[in-house]
């Protein structure tokens, strides 16, 4: 999960108005990826343009607290995991005008390479840029350029090394949420923590 291409308003950055997080704290690192013919075809990012586009909204968000049952009161899981996606939802409706819900964006990552098809993906194959000096450090840039061509020389002519990245441009959200929450179904209750009692109070006075 790393990039954001302002393929959407609210998809240009989250740590700076150009940068995604995960690619700004080590834009060098992503850039020798993208650049690897060895990983060319093999990397699938999942950029803020398609993670803004899946929401836990208020209807996700009752089925997790819940498990579709209503009145059922949460194990420690799913509270963890509510808590978890509600953290943000403030800072999204302030600084992103995303009011419908929080988005979700490492699930999403694992979702993406999962062995189904349950859930349909709309990609598109494109190479990757990011810049890793000046004032848009850790800018991610999408390109189909052909990469550089050197002359006749010793060895021959030849190209840069390059790699094709492939990015998702729609997904089927009503399917990600179908299989993510039957998976919560499935690991609810079979791993325990300690009682958290401030956040179970918490969420029993929540309306959902």
């Amino acid at each position: 999960m790393g990039g954001a291409f302002g393929d959407r308003e609210d998809a240009k950055g989250n740590i700076t108005k150009w940068a995604e997080f995960n690619i700004y704290c080590d834009p060098e690192s992503a850039q020798s990826l993208f650049s690897n013919p060895q990983l060319d075809g093999r990397i699938t990012l999942i950029p803020l343009d398609i993670t803004h586009t899946v929401l836990a909204t208020s209807s996700v968000l009752a089925q997790l607290i819940n498990g579709g049952e209503d009145g059922k009161k949460p194990g420690n899981f799913r509270i963890m995991l509510y808590e978890l996606l509600t953290y943000f939802s403030a800072t999204y409706a302030r600084v992103f005008n995303i009011t419908a819900g929080p988005p979700l964006h490492d699930p999403l990552a694992v979702a993406a390479v999962l062995p189904t098809d349950e859930i349909a993906w709309e990609m598109e194959l494109v190479r990757v840029k990011v810049s890793c000096y000046g004032q848009e450090i850790g800018k991610t840039v999408k390109t189909r350029d052909e990469p550089t061509v050197h002359g006749v020389g010793l060895g021959g002519e030849g190209k840069d090394p390059y790699t094709m990245v492939k990015i998702p441009k729609k997904v089927d959200v009503e399917a990600f949420w179908k299989v993510l929450l039957e998976l919560v179904t499935k690991a609810d209750g079979r791993y325990t923590w300690p009682a958290a009692d401030t956040i179970v109070a918490k969420v029993e006075k929540l309306e959902v």
